[in-house]
């Protein structure tokens, strides 16, 4: 299943396969039948909203340590992380922060609670448009998404929710990776059969298997994409498709000037990525997260001002009524691969085992540049002295932000230095008060008077090295004789001292230390808020 298979392009070299890619090529082109549905694939943009743009500018500005970074390795797997957190970004900003769910939604209606998480994508904005019109026009469709290299999928769950909501459980069908084979099964004879009314079926790339046979697929949109977008065709190659139409898009959605449009424009360049990206080289990693960058930081420090919030809320309806315009205009055209000009969407070519290189991205439309090769000074010079005023950024992220900040220069703001100080002091308070209990200065010492002082003091050291092991989470038997090894000499007399009251004094003596010691243990917990 190739992306060009409708268009006049020369056909593929399907006689020399170099590499996995072009052996995809070989397959798809000597397995094609006279009867079989052909495939045109179309990269279709969609404009990051304001909150996918806060998180994406807020992750590459809390990541700027990593990002400056001169080494040449990416051996914690910072660079990487960031990528991951881009990309699930790209397809909604729950992914990335859970809390900003109970952030948009504060205050309003249960009505509008769907609406409200549509929006926060563009993606997820563009496709409910884009469903909108396939299910006036009576069509069906097939929605491919991705884990991101997670157990389940998440980005799945997402638009089974929004399905769900918006066109209702009988309107379509998910299919997951560990379904079994009944319900799998069940799924597929419910959405084959027209008369159900499932006009959607979602699966995940890695539910894409030879059982499964789908009747009467109109489009194909792919939601998530795969980091070398040549997996996506390979596992879509797996399943069965047939359909009534002569040729059957693929819609490919992917967010302007991010890491998403930058793998599209590699895959162009003869890049091909990890499905992972576990192995990913750093000036690769810096490629794909420094295009956009730029464009994306003015466009959130224009945010501040109110004329340039309105002039951006023009903006993004108007390129989204293009895309759409673009859409309806590849629906109505007899032959589908028939190139548009001065289009949004882009019909992509597969050359080879590649992409075809005058396919054009949004931000090469735009200008858009990679930076010069010091891409350390690239990042430094865009993150420098940057604090945006975030609207959809929590309290929470904002504090780690700012120590992360103030490591890097080797200061503590006043209000932290003084909260720490006040917190020192606290935690010094409660340690003197149980020093003084563990010390027989309290009233109700819990160490037995003797006729000698060395004999107490011997006492004292044994009781504090217990309390210590105690207070350390060791072993409750820990604080027998013999367990302390920190000085011989002093064990012995911790050994002395504990002979002499016996067995019954011992256990006397811890119990009534359990009871002194109880409500310091209870300020220390309050203190550090842990757990009781």
């Amino acid at each position: 299943m190739t992306a060009d298979l409708c268009s006049s392009n020369p056909a593929m070299d399907a006689t020399d396969p170099t590499d996995d890619c072009s052996e995809l090529a070989l397959n798809v082109a000597m397995g094609q039948k006279a009867d079989s549905s052909k495939f045109v694939e179309y990269w279709v943009p969609a404009r990051l909203s304001r909150v996918q743009l806060e998180v994406y500018c807020y992750t590459l500005l809390s990541n700027s340590p990593a990002l400056r970074s001169h080494s040449k390795t990416d051996s914690v797997g910072a660079l990487r992380n960031i990528l991951v957190s881009l990309r699930k970004c790209c397809d909604h900003p729950y992914l990335v922060d859970k809390t900003l769910h109970l952030l948009l939604t504060k205050g309003h209606p249960v009505t509008d609670i769907l609406d409200i998480g549509v929006s926060a994508s563009g993606k997820l904005l563009l496709l409910d448009k884009m469903l909108q019109e396939i299910w006036k026009k009576g069509q069906r469709v097939l929605i491919l998404s991705q884990s991101c290299g997670e157990a389940g999928n998440p980005m799945g769950d997402i638009l089974d929710d929004f399905v769900h909501q918006r066109f209702g459980f009988e309107s379509y069908e998910r299919v997951e990776r560990d379904l079994n084979v009944r319900k799998k099964q069940g799924a597929m004879s419910m959405f084959n059969d027209t008369t159900k009314g499932r006009f959607i079926f979602l699966i995940d790339s890695r539910a894409c298997v030879p059982s499964i046979k789908l009747l009467s697929v109109d489009v194909i949109i792919i939601y998530c994409s795969d980091w070398n977008p040549t997996n996506d065709l390979r596992v879509l190659q797996k399943i069965s498709i047939e359909s009534q139409s002569e040729c059957v898009p693929i819609f490919r959605l992917y967010s302007s000037c991010t890491v998403e449009e930058k793998a599209l424009i590699l895959a162009k360049h003869d890049h091909i990525l990890d499905s992972t990206v576990q192995n990913i080289r750093p000036i690769l990693s810096h490629s794909l997260l420094s295009w956009g960058a730029s464009f994306l930081f003015s466009r959130l420090e224009g945010l501040k001002n109110y004329a340039c919030l309105h002039k951006d809320s023009d903006a993004e309806k108007l390129f989204m009524d293009k895309v759409l315009l673009d859409l309806k205009k590849l629906s109505t055209k007899d032959d589908p691969s028939t190139k548009m000009s001065n289009a949004a969407i882009s019909q992509a070519h597969l050359s080879g085992p590649f992409y075809s290189r005058d396919s054009l991205v949004v931000g090469e439309r735009e200008g858009i540049s990679a930076p010069d090769s010091d891409l350390p000074k690239f990042w430094v010079d865009l993150l420098d002295q940057k604090s945006p005023r975030w609207q959809y950024i929590t309290e929470q992220a904002q504090r780690s932000r700012r120590k992360i900040q103030n490591m890097e220069d080797g200061k503590i703001p006043a209000d932290e230095a003084d909260e720490a100080s006040t917190k020192r002091r606290k935690i010094a308070g409660i340690l003197d008060s149980s020093a003084n209990v563990l010390a027989g200065e309290d009233k109700d010492s819990i160490l037995r008077e003797t006729n000698t002082t060395s004999s107490s003091h011997r006492k004292i050291a044994g009781i504090l090295d217990s309390s210590a092991n105690v207070l350390a989470g060791e072993d409750k038997d820990s604080i027998l004789p013999g367990t302390n090894t920190a000085s011989s000499s002093h064990q012995t007399s911790v050994d002395d001292t504990w002979q002499e009251q016996g067995v019954e004094n011992l256990q006397d003596t811890q119990k009534s230390l359990h009871i002194q010691l109880k409500p310091e243990l209870s300020k220390l917990y309050e203190l550090f808020e842990l757990p009781v």
